[in-house]
């Protein structure tokens, strides 16, 4: 699933999701935006994302969404973002609006 809920109420997890190099250009940011939007449908109020420290389109991704750092760096970076925040909300809804 590409998403799914952990023990903390309302927290959810990403998974791991690839858009291959010749299909760049706007659709991680789209995946993205369907990702958060399903989880805030599912209840989803806090949701956090794994990925490799050198991962910087992932990371890049992320951060546009409002995601924070929420864990040092070990093997994965984790960070999180609150679904609650209006800025986000915002943001969702403009990838999804985006022609």
């Amino acid at each position: 699933s590409a998403a799914s809920e952990r023990k903390e109420k309302g927290l959810w997890h990403l998974g791991s999701a690839y858009v291959k190099p010749e299909l760049r250009g706007g659709l991680g940011k789209k995946m993205m935006a369907f990702r958060l939007e399903e989880v805030i449908k599912r209840g989803g109020k806090k949701v956090e994302a794994g990925m490799r420290p050198d991962n910087e389109i992932s990371k890049h991704i992320c951060e546009s969404f409002g995601f924070k750092k929420a864990a040092p760096e070990d093997v994965w970076e984790i960070m999180e973002a609150d679904l609650t925040d209006p800025v986000v909300i915002k943001k969702i809804n403009e990838v999804l609006n985006a022609g």
